[in-house]
């Protein structure tokens, strides 16, 4: 079916509110719990709304696109159905500027899941994603004032996001060469750790590469030929990434490592300003 087709059919279901939630979905939700002896344990987090008096009076849904397209979740209607369950739902009491994040909990004595609610107030209620996706804002529309450690406070605050790596990049090339000893350390530990919570999903932003990249200009050659290898490996031979390898192995003097990378470099633009530029390094 076409977006049109869907809107229509959701605008049928919600023509006066939002509060009606279509059967099917509790029906999976009802069916997903049958999984288990134990009942269910929910997290989601989406855009929304939890709270009855923001869903009153709405006219239609709105249409969001961003290469497909979603609509507002009816988290109010949700909560409902988990009540009338005899479970527990958990939504922010503060923060849901930009996001609601959730927890219900669809068990038998769910009030007894103390360490569970607590855990909801110490990383949702207190500070969440919310929180922390209005300081990501913030960030980004100061990019051209943030110096490296306030850089290296935000990859911590979000788990070492390569998506957040990636918008911050332009700035940390900026600062890269006027930083401490001190820095470029944590630097180059906060690159490995990006890396390692990394999953890739064939994004054309090629995370390898640009960590490759940095780690030579900190000096770092051994450990940018790894990043270096993991984009071949990723996406395949490039012309940057054999150029970037000759470089590496010119600084650490591996002489028949760098002729091979220059070599696969040929094959690939044999006529490129690359391929010159390796050919005029004096190799004495």
């Amino acid at each position: 079916k076409n977006v049109d087709e869907i809107l229509a059919l959701y605008k049928q279901f919600q023509a006066e509110s939002y509060i009606y939630f279509p059967k099917q979905a509790m029906d999976c939700l009802t069916n997903i719990k049958a999984l288990s002896k134990n009942g269910l344990a929910l997290l989601t987090m989406d855009k929304g709304f939890h709270e009855l008096h923001k869903l009153m009076h709405k006219k239609e849904p709105d249409l969001v696109t961003h290469g497909c397209f979603s609509l507002w979740a009816n988290y109010h209607a949700l909560s409902e159905f988990c009540l009338k369950d005899g479970g527990k739902v958990m939504f922010a009491d503060y923060s849901t500027f930009h996001l609601e994040v959730g927890c219900l909990l669809f068990l038998d004595e769910s009030e007894n899941y103390k360490e569970t609610h607590a855990a909801y107030q110490k990383v949702v209620n207190d500070f969440g994603p919310d929180d922390f996706n209005s300081l990501k804002q913030l960030a980004y529309s100061n990019l051209g004032n943030l110096r490296l450690v306030e850089m290296l406070a935000i990859y911590r605050l979000s788990s070492y996001d390569s998506t957040i790596f990636l918008k911050l990049l332009p700035r940390l090339k900026q600062v890269k060469q006027q930083i401490t000893f001190e820095e470029r350390r944590r630097l180059v530990e906060s690159l490995h750790i990006i890396w390692d919570m990394y999953f890739n999903i064939g994004e054309n932003d090629d995370l390898s590469y640009e960590i490759g990249g940095l780690l030579y200009d900190l000096g770092m050659y051994s450990d940018a030929l790894d990043f270096f290898q993991f984009s071949l490996d990723i996406y395949g031979d490039k012309a940057d990434v054999f150029y970037n390898q000759a470089l590496c192995f010119y600084q650490l003097r591996k002489d028949k490592l760098f002729y091979s990378s220059l070599e696969k470099l040929k094959i690939l633009e044999p006529n490129s300003n690359l391929v010159q530029s390796l050919e005029g390094f004096d190799m004495g």
